[in-house]
């Protein structure tokens, strides 16, 4: 017969071990703005994590349909702004809504991998952020438009000039949130690219990216988003945008 209080001791061992802590906490954090088709999906993929979020925060930024009544029906904390400020701010917003140590934001409309979490926030540290592979595909169609690996990602210094040629969404990477909040967080001024600025920023601070080669995210390609349907003109004026407020904060 099996030493039964020998095999409790180890199930409890186990379980603490799996259990998280409070120096381990990881909140996802998502801005909505009419985005009603989507959210029962996505909280459904959020939820479905193998490892789980500790905190869960939408914010709806000033919706005309049913967004906030839609999260607010699945139980999940919800912040409403009676008007649309834009990505910058909600994210801002978000980012001061939550105490877990470790961020990270996603796109409602983006595809998530249920071993997200556990595959990436092993590798997080508080100096150190954490990223993976992603695709990015055409929305509705599935249609593959591109694979982002980062193999060759710098491991010590300033990753500006990387970051300016390979792109890392916020969808595919967990950050410590002090070191969000003492960079500033997302630039408010800025209604397209400012994803790519507070990315340039971290790079520009030293802030080391521990990369996961495996596909754990997929950014689904929209024309009706707000950044497709900006126009090509406008998505090169928000990034010229985004590197001008990044030349102010650090002048050559």
């Amino acid at each position: 017969a099996k030493d039964s209080s020998s095999y409790f001791s180890t199930r409890l061992v186990n379980m603490r071990t799996e259990m998280p802590t409070k120096n381990d906490r990881v909140a996802l954090l998502v801005p909505c703005y009419n985005a009603a088709r989507f959210i029962g999906p996505f909280i459904t993929m959020a939820q479905s994590q193998t490892r789980p979020y500790d905190d869960m925060v939408f914010f709806d930024d000033g919706s005309s349909d049913d967004t906030f009544r839609l999260i607010e029906a699945a139980g999940v904390c919800a912040i409403r702004s009676e008007r649309n400020l834009g990505a910058a701010h909600a994210r801002n917003q978000l980012l001061a809504a939550t105490t877990a140590p470790y961020i990270h934001f996603h796109d409602v409309d983006d595809e998530l991998h249920p071993d997200f979490v556990a595959s990436l926030l092993p590798h997080a540290k508080p100096g150190c952020a954490a990223c993976c592979a992603y695709q990015a595909r055409w929305w509705p169609d599935g249609e593959l438009q591109r694979e982002y690996r980062f193999l060759d990602l710098p491991a010590t210094g300033p990753r500006v000039d990387y970051f300016l040629n390979h792109f890392l969404t916020f969808n595919a990477a967990i950050y410590p949130r002090a070191t969000l909040q003492r960079t500033g967080g997302f630039e408010e001024k800025l209604r397209l690219s400012e994803d790519v600025h507070l990315l340039l920023r971290l790079a520009a601070s030293g802030l080391p990216f521990a990369y996961h080669d495996r596909v754990l995210t997929t950014w689904r390609l929209r024309r009706d988003s707000t950044y497709h349907s900006s126009g090509a003109l406008n998505q090169i004026l928000g990034l010229v945008d985004a590197l001008a407020y990044l030349c102010q904060r650090w002048p050559a």
